[in-house]
């Protein structure tokens, strides 16, 4: 898409002039486009009481923009949020901006997560995976990962739990 064609969508999104229908796809073409002029705009989505806009936020802030400062928002977001699609997004988004980087407090928050007896098991499959990503990001496994549930999985109990003793 142009930047002359997203400088128009933005004006008409401020102006309300998005019709319910096409505001989804008008973020997520923000973000694949980069286009970051939109920013605060989509920041307003983690908060909208739509869980499909808050997921969608979270997304292109910290998965299409990989926005460092949007960490917090992931954590809270997996953490708080009600919506398992969008602590799903969360914990994806913990895995993108950490990729490779072995990020000890990412690390933490995602043990937690996997821990967690009382979270959705296929949240707790996600962390798992943004677990691995974050130590070392492999397409292949994340594939894998996707595919199996965590019980299917070598799961690595051990290596999971050593970033909740270690606190």
């Amino acid at each position: 898409m142009e930047q002359a064609q997203l400088q128009q969508k933005l004006e008409d999104l401020r102006q309300g002039k998005i019709p319910p229908g096409e505001l989804y796809a008008t973020i997520n073409d923000f973000g694949k486009a980069y286009f970051l002029e939109a920013r605060p705009d989509v920041e307003r989505l983690l908060t909208h009481p739509d869980s499909q806009y808050r997921g969608l936020a979270i997304q292109v802030l910290a998965t299409n923009w990989r926005l460092p400062e949007h960490w917090e928002t992931a954590r809270n977001m997996l953490l708080t949020d009600p919506d398992v699609d969008c602590r799903m997004k969360a914990a994806s988004a913990l895995q993108t901006l950490k990729r490779d980087t072995q990020d000890r407090p990412t690390l933490e928050v995602l043990a937690g997560v996997v821990t967690n007896q009382q979270e959705e098991r296929i949240v707790r499959e996600v962390a798992y995976a943004a677990m691995r990503g974050v130590v070392k990001y492999d397409p292949r496994e994340q594939f894998r990962f996707a595919n199996e549930d965590l019980a299917a999985q070598e799961v690595d109990w051990n290596w999971v739990w050593s970033f909740l003793r270690a606190r």
